[in-house]
């Protein structure tokens, strides 16, 4: 049998966090990914160096908005994780349908901030819906619905 290896050498990931601001590493973090008006994309090379930054205006708010819009966006993007404050169960499902994981509980913080949290360990991808996380957050935000 012919076994073909792929090695990727020099293959970067890309890293979205929802974003209030178009301002790059200094935007503050959006508490919940579906009114996040902004999505920083961290081009993040083997060793986990910052190589570039894109910022993608979310033109999924307010009536454009539809369940899983987002994350295939993302995807198309070619991103694998999300760095959020939170998001409900549903989106969080439509991510993980999406092959990307889902790094929540970034609050109140820089996205620079959240990508040194996410590397030291202090935030970490969940491979299950955190309820107690999207709770408080919907109150902290009376505006969220459940739809997503």
């Amino acid at each position: 049998m012919f076994y073909l290896l792929i090695i990727l050498i020099g293959a970067n990931m890309l890293i979205a966090v929802t974003s209030l601001q178009n301002t790059g590493l200094e935007s503050l973090v959006a508490s919940h990914f579906g009114h996040a008006p902004f999505f920083t994309i961290l081009d993040v090379d083997n060793d986990f160096n910052i190589k570039d930054i894109k910022v993608l205006q979310n033109q999924m708010t307010g009536e454009n908005h539809k369940p899983g819009m987002v994350p295939k966006m993302l995807m198309n993007e070619g991103v694998s994780m999300l760095i959020t404050g939170a998001l409900g169960q549903k989106a969080f499902q439509l991510f993980e349908s999406n092959n990307i994981a889902v790094v929540p509980n970034a609050m109140n913080i820089t996205v620079k901030t959240a990508y040194d949290e996410y590397l030291s360990g202090n935030l970490k991808a969940h491979g299950t819906y955190n309820m107690e996380t999207h709770h408080n957050v919907s109150h902290l935000h009376p505006e969220h619905h459940h739809e997503e």
